[in-house]
């Protein structure tokens, strides 16, 4: 009976709370890394646009990044 009793206690008090710690923070590490994916996407995205920009700006020399390439 004694030994039921430790098994409940422990069962009870640290393997479901351990339990529930170990889900909530791999959901949480799951949700940073979608945001990291997101935030680097939309790097990738801008240093792209930025790329294509500077390529435009090159030839026709209208912006303020050629502006500051040349001077």
């Amino acid at each position: 009976m004694n030994k039921e009793k430790a098994d409940s206690y422990f069962s009870e008090n640290i393997l479901i709370p351990l339990a529930g710690f170990l889900i909530a923070s791999a959901d949480t590490i799951r949700k940073s890394a979608d945001s990291l994916i997101v935030f680097s996407n939309a790097i990738r995205i801008f240093s792209a646009t930025l790329e294509r920009k500077k390529g435009k700006d090159r030839e026709t020399h209208f912006s303020i990044f050629s502006s500051q390439e040349y001077n």
